[in-house]
């Protein structure tokens, strides 16, 4: 049960973490630089309107492209430090590992 806890502690941590990256990214930074792209360009370039409207949304998907990486790689991290937590098999391994260097430096 305790494991299941620290699986929804990292869940919220990430999702507090990625929404306030999205909410700093939809800010309104990336409309002043928009809105000065679209300053040089005449009102009625139609092309032009719709080439920043892609920059937005691509600008917006990638960021959130970019934080399911980070999603993965800490749930995975979580896992195996759970499983070491259960199991100490690297420790066990590291521990007779150290026995037998230990050993060998002895006999010279």
């Amino acid at each position: 049960m305790g494991y299941a806890k620290q699986g929804i502690e990292l869940q919220l941590i990430l999702l507090l973490l990625s929404s306030s990256f999205l909410m700093v990214l939809s800010a309104p930074l990336i409309y002043v630089y928009t809105s000065i792209m679209e300053l040089n360009f005449a009102e009625t370039d139609v092309w032009a309107k719709n080439i920043i409207r892609f920059i937005e949304m691509f600008i917006k998907i990638i960021s959130f492209y970019l934080i399911v990486p980070i999603l993965a790689a800490s749930t995975a991290y979580l896992y195996f430090t759970l499983k070491e937590v259960n199991t100490a098999f690297h420790l066990k391994e590291s521990i007779s590992q150290f026995g037998m260097r230990s050993s060998k430096n002895i006999r010279r």
